[in-house]
């Protein structure tokens, strides 16, 4: 019995079919002797694996799969193992001379019988693993809780890779049972949800200190319609730290902790310094409570001191996070002090003010299609916020908006209709990530009242995505927003029209590649006299950052192409980018596209090494063939692997459309 041999030849194409006939001839005359009684010459099996090189005439032959070879002794060839395995024994050959050494390399290098994640090119339905469970009671619920290093939502029997790893674990203390249970949308006793449960799997990966969460459901017993249901979550090391240097002058250092003690709390410190300004280096601290008492309302408390900015500010809030959510509210208050400059004269004058907000919404779950679980919502929100000043700068009517004194009450009527597929390996290396699907109609009124005049407001949003299985995803939305002065002319108005999109994994061979492609209007129509957009980094230009480009008209495009290739160099795999970005800004519509766009192009790799503790590297490079002098510029930028994260149909609090 022989093997199928698959070999790239890499230079004769006929050794492959030579190869064949070779083995086919051996395996004949093999059955033939042993019938006849003949001896024939030793034969050598030679054990193949995938990676390996086969020298045989001078050539060089690569091993793609698994083979097993059956040669006469006399025939002469080699067989030279993978480069990146011999790197690797050599590696460890020499760090074992010293303890120290030996250590330092159990740390950094995992065994070599740890496989990669295959890569999943699935996207499906996130209800589908539960509809057939519909209705049967839940017996019990199991929460089974995966240590940090080690085990995957895939793999939960992975074991660490090393002393350091385990150490990591025992230090580390997991999320606690009860916030996990608290954090559940059903309960034992009840009726299985299927809509519930894939809701909750979403609801759980969307918590800071969750890596992955996935719920299996098994039948209890034949006779028995019950159901057990078990509850897998993988924590992150919650504890990490951050510095962000922007120029030899300024910079930043943040750590925080996502979950301390394993309650969900989270604290985060800041610290920023900026030599050209006096009151440095300052302080940013935030401290959040997730989910107080199983409510699924957040509490926040937050403190800003730095740059001549003091603030305190108390928050509490609740989101519509799944569609059949029937309430959700928020409240939030802050105290400020700041310097700002008056616009005649080079003067800092002090400012202090309070900013309240609250807001409140009711929403009511009119259809759900049981096929594919798409529900629709019909939703009512208010919100009062206001700016309360005790010290302001010299402002007037069509100035300096934001330093105000107002009081504006919005009102929305909104309906929505929405699904989630969940896929992987769109942004990241395997981490399962939530599409949401469907439509939107938004209508935002409300009246402000500032200390000039009285204003009304209208806007109107209608935003789809869609994920077809042959074309990928696509997402669109428009909206337009206004205020409307006393002799009902429109002021301060903004359009926004987006589109966004990413195909489907290509596979090409052994190549598999996935397509981004982002295009947006922004435009302003009688905005106040210091209001302007600019192309600045996220806004634009990645990596580019000048204010003196500007306008109240601005359109964008980002296009970027991903290829997850076959190469591996020394165990590493490679992901390929390219990505380019277009800006067009100018004052009038009619000037926007009559001078060639502002170009940055981006190009870079993606490491992933699954023998190594650091999975993920960035390495990206940036080409900006046309900004203006004097422009600040990131040429080069380290980053880690991006999430994804596409604009949802979930109702939020009414908000006036920002113009940024």
């Amino acid at each position: 019995m022989f093997h199928k041999i698959e070999i790239t030849i890499l230079s004769d194409k006929y050794f492959l079919r030579y190869l064949t006939g070779l083995i086919f001839c051996f395996n004949f005359l093999i059955c033939n002797a042993q019938n006849e009684g003949f001896s024939l010459p030793k034969i050598d099996t030679v054990n193949l694996k995938e990676g390996q090189v086969f020298v045989y005439n001078n050539k060089n032959y690569r091993v793609t799969k698994d083979v097993i070879l059956y040669i006469p002794s006399s025939v002469k060839y080699e067989v030279k193992p993978d480069k990146g395995e011999e790197f690797f024994n050599k590696l460890a050959e020499t760090a074992n001379k010293r303890r120290w050494t030996r250590e330092l390399h159990n740390i950094l290098i995992a065994p070599s019988n740890e496989t990669d994640k295959k890569d999943s090119l699935k996207t499906t339905l996130s209800i589908s693993p539960f509809m057939a469970y519909e209705g049967r009671p839940i017996r019990k619920i199991q929460v089974v809780q995966l240590d940090v290093f080690g085990p995957t939502i895939d793999d939960i029997n992975r074991l660490p890779r090393n002393w350091l790893e385990r150490v990591a674990n025992k230090v580390h203390t997991k999320t606690k049972e009860q916030f996990i249970r608290k954090s559940l949308l059903f309960k034992s006793g009840e009726k299985f949800n299927a809509s519930s449960v894939s809701d909750n799997e979403r609801v759980l990966r969307q918590m800071p200190f969750i890596e992955d969460a996935r719920i299996i459901v098994a039948p209890v017993a034949l006779g028995t319609d019950s159901v057990d249901v078990v509850v897998i979550t993988k924590d992150v090391w919650s504890i990490a730290f951050n510095l962000k240097v922007e120029d030899v002058y300024a910079g930043r250092f943040d750590f925080w902790d996502r979950n301390i003690l394993g309650w969900g709390h989270e604290i985060q410190n800041g610290i920023l310094w900026d030599s050209r300004k006096s009151s440095t280096p300052g302080y940013e601290g935030n401290y959040r409570v997730n989910n107080i008492a199983g409510s699924f309302v957040n509490g926040d408390l937050n403190y800003y001191n730095s740059f001549h900015t003091r603030t305190v500010g108390v928050s509490m809030n609740r989101s519509f996070f799944t569609p059949n959510v029937k309430y959700a509210g928020g409240l939030s208050f802050a105290n400020t002090k700041t310097l700002v400059k008056e616009s005649v004269s080079p003067k800092l004058d002090t400012i202090r003010y309070n900013s309240y907000d609250v807001w409140v919404g009711r929403s009511f779950l009119i259809h759900q299609n049981p096929k594919n679980n798409m529900r629709h919502n019909l939703t009512f929100s208010t919100r009062i916020i206001s700016d309360q000043f005790f010290k302001q700068p010299s402002v007037t009517e069509n100035s300096y908006y934001n330093l105000q004194d107002k009081i504006l009450w919005l009102n929305s009527i909104g309906y929505s209709r929405q699904n989630f597929f969940k896929s992987n390996f769109i942004y990241n290396f395997g981490r399962t990530e939530d599409i949401p699907v469907g439509s939107e109609a938004l209508f935002t009124m409300g009246i402000e009242k500032n200390q000039f005049i009285v204003r009304k407001y209208g806007a109107i949003k209608l935003a789809a995505g869609h994920f077809f299985c042959n074309w990928g995803y696509f997402y669109n939305s428009f909206t337009l927003g206004s205020f409307f002065n006393e002799s009902n002319a429109p002021e301060q108005s903004i359009l926004e029209i987006k589109g966004n999109y990413f195909s489907p994994l290509l596979v090409l061979n052994r190549y598999k590649i996935r397509q981004f492609v982002n295009v947006g209007y922004t435009g302003g129509i009688n905005r106040f006299t210091n209001e302007y957009l600019t192309i600045n980094r996220s806004f634009g230009l990645n990596g580019f950052k000048n204010d003196s480009v500007y306008g109240k008209k601005r359109f964008t495009m980002h296009w970027e192409t991903d290829c997850f290739t076959p190469w591996r160099f020394y165990d590493f795999r490679v992901i390929m980018f390219l990505s380019a970005d277009h800006c067009w800004i100018a004052d009038r519509s009619r000037d926007l596209f009559r001078r060639l766009p502002y170009t940055g192009i981006n190009f870079g790799i993606r490491v992933r090494n699954e023998r190594l503790v650091f999975n993920t590297l960035q390495i990206s490079f940036s080409f900006f063939p046309n900004i203006p002098p004097g422009s600040k510029t990131d040429f080069i930028k380290l980053s880690g692997e991006s999430l994804l994260n596409p604009p949802s149909f979930v109702p939020q609090s009414p908000a006036l459309k920002t113009f940024q």
